[in-house]
């Protein structure tokens, strides 16, 4: 192969590696920043960013565990047990398919 045709699919592959990796930067940005906002006191903010998390990453369970500390924080304790009812099923529904994987590879 050419070194010029080599250069050229090396920049396309480059390109379509960071292409994709934006979006799961930004996924993982509103759950870092989310988790930041909590520990820095600013409940409200880390309520909006870790429910942006959660939507961007549905079977995460992550971003509901801290939803529900968040809640708890702002003494809304209706919304901070449903999201830690989120939370368990979806860290349950993790472990299952993490154990079901484990038991094909045997």
């Amino acid at each position: 192969m050419k070194p010029m045709k080599k250069n050229k699919i090396k920049i396309i592959l480059v390109t379509l590696i960071v292409s994709f990796y934006p979006s799961y930067s930004f996924a993982n940005t509103n759950l870092e920043e989310g988790i930041k906002m909590y520990n820095q006191g600013d409940y409200k903010k880390a309520i909006e960013l870790l429910n942006k998390a959660a939507q961007e990453e549905p079977d995460n369970p992550t971003p509901h565990q801290w939803l529900s500390k968040a809640y708890e924080a702002t003494f809304d304790l209706q919304r901070s047990m449903e999201e830690n009812e989120i939370f368990q099923k979806l860290k349950s529904k993790q472990l299952k398919n993490k154990k079901n994987n484990n038991l094909r590879k045997n």
